[in-house]
């Protein structure tokens, strides 16, 4: 369920950020997440949607691309 509170999050930057742009309508987002957060995609497209009814947000389309983690050693710098 946290999934509400993580898109009213993204709810509210994108309004702000279309605001500062002067833009007059949000056709779509770009959303990176990560593999292990258990963020589902889905339930964050169906909340977008609800919050977005009236806005200049309603009907963005929400593209998701998964990011999967990575460690880095801090002796030798190697990633995995």
């Amino acid at each position: 369920m946290h999934e509400l509170s993580v898109t009213q999050s993204l709810f509210d930057l994108t309004l702000r950020e279309a605001e500062k742009a002067g833009a007059q309508r949000v056709a779509g987002l770009e959303v990176r997440v990560g593999a292990l957060t258990g963020i589902v995609p889905d339930s964050v497209a169906f909340y977008f949607d609800l919050l977005g009814k009236g806005t200049i947000a309603e009907g963005a389309a929400l593209r998701f691309e998964k990011v999967m983690p990575v460690a880095r050693c801090r002796a030798c710098g190697a990633e995995t």
